[in-house]
């Protein structure tokens, strides 16, 4: 849901702001409150009065015009489109023997596999007490990794990324 608040009007009295959800006494959900309007000061006294009747969650954009409520849209709709997700990230890939012990068989993204090994290390208290960067390997964890020496998490990934191919 979304409110909004014209120019050129009384923001105190008049506001059209629309809230249609919740109840009597309850915070409004409310996801987006858009005010334009080119006194600085009305705005920020207009959001003062509203926070209280508002969740922490409703995101507020505050506009000196209509031009520039336009010119912020045309931007972050330009970047929504540009934006996609890594595909090595999200590609499946196949787990080696040894790391499937410890993440199953099935092809998995690469950070579906960093989230199971941390879910493996934090299960059997692998990380170390002292510095929670570093992991101690437990014997299945040791051929994953190649030793049983203590390794840090960063090169964790490193060392995962020998255990994993294309399907």
């Amino acid at each position: 849901m979304v409110g909004y608040s014209v120019p050129d009007t009384d923001l105190f009295a008049k506001s059209l702001l629309r809230v249609e959800a919740g109840s009597k006494g309850k915070r409004k959900k409310l996801d987006l409150l858009v005010l334009v309007n080119p006194d600085c000061d009305a705005r920020r006294r207009f959001v003062s009065l509203i926070e209280g009747a508002l969740e922490r969650t409703t995101r507020i954009l505050e506009f000196e015009s209509l031009a520039h409520l336009v010119q912020f849209w045309v931007r972050n709709a330009a970047g929504r489109r540009g934006r996609r997700l890594s595909s090595d990230f999200m590609r499946p890939l196949r787990p080696s023997p040894e790391l499937a012990r410890i993440v199953g068989q099935e092809p998995l993204s690469r950070t579906e596999i960093t989230k199971r090994v941390w879910a493996y290390i934090k299960r059997n208290g692998l990380q170390d007490n002292a510095n929670l960067r570093m992991i101690n390997p437990d014997p299945t964890l040791g051929t994953v990794f190649g030793s049983d020496e203590p390794l840090s998490m960063f090169e964790m990934t490193k060392a995962l990324s020998r255990h994993v191919t294309r399907p």
